[in-house]
C-alpha cells in the first residue's frame, strides 16, 4: 500500500516536472520567435538603409562633365559617363558599344550600339546621340591631341544602334582614344549646344550613378542610376567632398567625416605609411603602373638650350634618392620616360645616363659654366641660376622639386623653384617661363600615344614649346606624324623606336620613377578594396562593404 503511495507521489512530481518543462519549452519557443523577429526588423532596417560612400578629393567637382574634367579631377568622370568601349588590363572590350568591325583599309569602323541604354533624363541612347557628341567635342580645339576623335572626317548613322567613323586613313589608337571618358564620354543630346563647343549644359551620362547636387560646404553628389543597364551599384549614393589640403583629407579620414581617398594624387606614401598603422584605417598600391613622373627640360630656355647642360642636370639628379626618401620604395625608378610594359616602347636607347655627379660637373665645365666663390657656377657675368615650375595640387611635386634643388645645387646650380595652380601652370609652360616642370604621363589607355602626339600640338603647353626650339623638330614632328596614318604595329614599333631615342638623345625629360594608384579607406565602412582593369578609375562595384 505504502509502496503504491510512494509511486503515486513520484509519478506526480514526474508529471509535474514534465508539465513544467513543457510550459517553459513554449515560453522559449515564444521568446526565439519573437527574438528572430526582431532580428528580422533589424535586417530589414539596415537593408532599408542608405548606403553612402563618402570620399575625399582633392579636385572640385563643381563644373562636372567629361570636356572639363582635367588631370585634377577625372578620376571620378567615369561614374557617371560612359564611353563605346573600354579599357580593362590591357584589353579594349565592348561597353556602350557591343562590338565593332572596320574594314579592310582599316580606315573606317563600325560600332554597334547597345539598345537598353537610357540617359539619365529620359533620353534614349543610340546612333544619332554618338554622333552629336563627336561633331561637337571635335569642334573644341583643346582635344586635337586627341587622334581618334579629331581625324574623324565623317561620322555615318547606318541606323539606330549603327553607326561608322571614317578617317582619311589609318590610326592606330582609335580604340584606345575612344575608351578616354575625358573627354569622349557620351553625354545627353539635350546638353549639347551645337553652336558652341564650350557649353554643355548640365552633367547628364548613362553611367550608373547620376550627377545630382554640387554644393560648396559638402562637395558633389551621386546617386545611384536606377535604370543602369549593367551592373547595380552597391552604393545608393556617393558623396565626393573637396578637400583640397591633403593634411584635412587625412583628418577627415581619421575622425570618419569620409570613408575613403582615392588617388596618388591625393596621397604621399608618406601619409599612406603613416595612415595603414592607424588602427581602422588600412590602404592598397595597385600592381599596375599609372604614370611617369618625369621632368620636363626646356630646350627653348636661355641656359638649358644647351645639351650639354641638360644632360648635366640628368646626371645630376639621383633617382634612388628620391624614390626610397619619398616613396618608400614602392615606386620603381624610371628608366625611360614611358614603361616599357606600354605598347611600342620596349625598345633599346642609344643612351643610358645613371647617376653620375662628376659627369654632371665635367658636363657643365665644357659647356662653360665655371665655379664662382659662392659656389654657383656663372658664364660671361651670368650665374647659372634656373626656374623649376610644379602644380602645387599634386602630391610629392614640392617635395620632389625641393630635393632636386638640393641636389643641382652640389653641382653648382642655382633653382627657384615655385608651386603653381593648375592653370597658372598651363599658362606659364604655353608661354615657356620654366626651365624645368614636372609633368606626368597620361596612364593608360592614353600612353603612349597621348603623351607624344601633343609634342607637335601647338596648343599644348611646354612639351611642343620645348621640342620644336630643337633645330632638327621637323624629323622628329614627321615621325610622330607617320605614326598617326598607320595601323600596322610592326611600323609602329619602329617608328617608336626613333620617336623615343629622339626625345632621349636631346635629353628632353628626365624620368624619375613609375606611378601607382593608392587608396586609403575605413575599415569599419569597407572591408576590402581591388583596383579596376584601368586603375586610375574608381570602380564601385569592387569595394566590399
Amino acid at each position: 500500500m505504502r509502496k503504491n503511495i510512494i509511486m503515486l507521489v513520484v509519478m506526480l512530481i514526474m508529471g509535474s516536472v514534465l508539465t513544467g518543462c513543457g510550459k517553459d519549452d513554449k515560453k522559449e519557443k515564444v521568446i526565439s520567435e519573437l527574438d528572430q523577429d526582431k532580428n528580422a526588423e533589424v535586417s530589414k532596417a539596415e537593408d532599408d538603409k542608405e548606403k553612402v560612400l563618402n570620399m575625399g578629393f582633392g579636385g572640385n567637382l563643381e563644373n562636372y562633365t567629361p570636356v572639363t574634367a582635367y588631370g585634377l579631377n577625372f578620376t571620378p568622370v567615369n561614374l557617371v559617363f560612359e564611353t563605346l568601349v573600354k579599357y580593362d588590363n590591357g584589353k579594349i572590350i565592348p561597353y556602350l558599344a557591343k562590338s565593332w568591325k572596320w574594314n579592310e583599309e582599316k580606315n573606317e569602323i563600325t560600332f554597334y550600339l547597345r539598345d537598353d541604354v537610357v540617359f539619365h533624363d529620359g533620353e534614349k541612347f543610340n546612333a544619332e546621340a554618338v554622333k552629336l557628341n563627336f561633331e561637337w567635342q571635335k569642334q573644341n580645339m583643346l582635344f586635337t591631341y586627341l587622334k581618334g576623335l579629331h581625324l574623324i572626317k565623317e561620322i555615318e548613322v547606318v541606323d539606330d544602334y549603327e553607326v561608322k567613323l571614317k578617317y582619311d586613313a589609318p590610326y592606330y589608337a582609335v580604340l584606345q582614344d575612344l575608351s578616354s571618358a575625358n573627354p569622349v564620354g557620351i553625354v545627353s543630346p539635350k546638353t549639347l549646344d551645337m553652336n558652341n563647343f564650350e557649353v554643355i549644359n548640365g552633367s547628364v551620362g548613362t553611367g550608373p550613378y547620376k550627377y545630382s547636387v554640387y554644393d560648396n560646404n559638402i562637395g558633389t553628389t551621386l546617386m545611384v542610376n536606377d535604370d543602369y543597364w549593367g551592373e547595380s551599384p552597391k552604393y545608393d549614393k556617393v558623396v565626393i567632398k573637396y578637400i583640397p589640403d591633403s593634411n584635412s583629407r587625412i583628418m577627415a579620414l581619421e575622425s570618419g567625416e569620409i570613408d575613403m581617398i582615392f588617388g596618388s594624387d591625393w596621397i604621399s606614401y608618406d601619409d599612406y605609411t603613416q595612415e595603414v598603422q592607424v588602427d581602422n584605417i588600412d590602404g592598397k598600391i595597385a600592381k599596375q603602373t599609372t604614370k611617369t613622373r618625369n621632368i620636363l627640360l626646356n630646350a627653348g630656355s636661355d641656359i638649358l638650350s644647351n645639351l650639354k647642360v641638360r644632360e648635366a642636370i640628368i646626371y645630376a639628379v639621383d633617382k634612388e634618392d628620391i624614390v626610397n626618401n619619398l616613396m618608400y620604395g614602392y615606386e620603381e625608378i624610371a628608366p625611360s620616360i614611358l614603361d616599357d610594359d606600354l605598347p611600342h616602347c620596349d625598345i633599346k636607347y642609344d643612351v643610358n645616363r645613371k647617376y653620375d655627379v662628376e659627369k654632371a660637373k665635367k658636363l657643365l665645365e665644357e659647356a662653360g659654366w665655371k665655379i664662382s666663390n659662392d659656389g654657383i657656377r656663372e658664364k660671361d657675368g651670368k650665374r647659372l641660376s634656373i626656374k623649376f615650375i610644379y602644380q602645387m595640387e599634386r602630391s610629392l611635386n614640392s617635395e620632389i622639386a625641393e630635393i632636386i634643388k638640393a641636389q643641382l645645387n652640389r653641382i653648382g646650380i642655382e633653382v627657384e623653384t615655385e608651386g603653381l595652380e593648375l592653370m597658372t601652370w598651363f599658362q606659364k609652360g604655353g608661354m615657356g617661363e620654366f626651365d624645368m616642370s614636372i609633368v606626368s604621363t597620361y596612364a593608360t589607355p592614353n600612353d603612349p600615344q597621348n603623351f607624344i602626339s601633343p609634342m607637335i600640338t601647338p596648343q599644348t603647353p611646354g612639351d611642343c614649346l620645348s621640342i620644336s626650339s630643337l633645330s632638327d623638330y621637323d624629323k622628329f614632328k614627321k615621325l610622330v606624324e607617320t605614326s598617326l596614318i598607320t595601323a600596322d604595329g610592326e611600323e609602329i614599333d619602329k617608328l617608336y623606336v626613333d620617336i623615343l631615342n629622339y626625345l632621349n638623345n636631346n635629353a628632353i625629360y628626365l624620368p624619375i620613377s613609375y606611378q601607382k594608384e593608392m587608396v586609403l579607406y575605413r575599415k569599419d565602412k569597407i572591408k576590402d578594396f581591388k583596383f579596376g582593369g584601368c586603375p586610375i578609375n574608381l570602380d564601385p562595384t569592387l569595394i566590399k562593404q
